[in-house]
């Protein structure tokens, strides 16, 4: 147990600078936002959402 009390820190560091890597790609870059693709009657989809 004595060797991961000097681990902590850096298991917490990497562990932020992950988190902080994966949303810069998801929200910044988009890198996955060509697996999404629009429908063709994309409005109508939403139109009829709330009713």
């Amino acid at each position: 147990m004595e060797n991961f009390t000097h681990l902590w820190m850096p298991v917490l560091v990497t562990a932020v600078l992950v988190f902080i890597a994966s949303s810069l790609i998801h929200m910044v870059f988009k890198w996955h936002n060509s697996d999404f693709k629009k429908l063709t009657n994309e409005d109508d989809v939403r139109a009829s959402r709330w009713n």
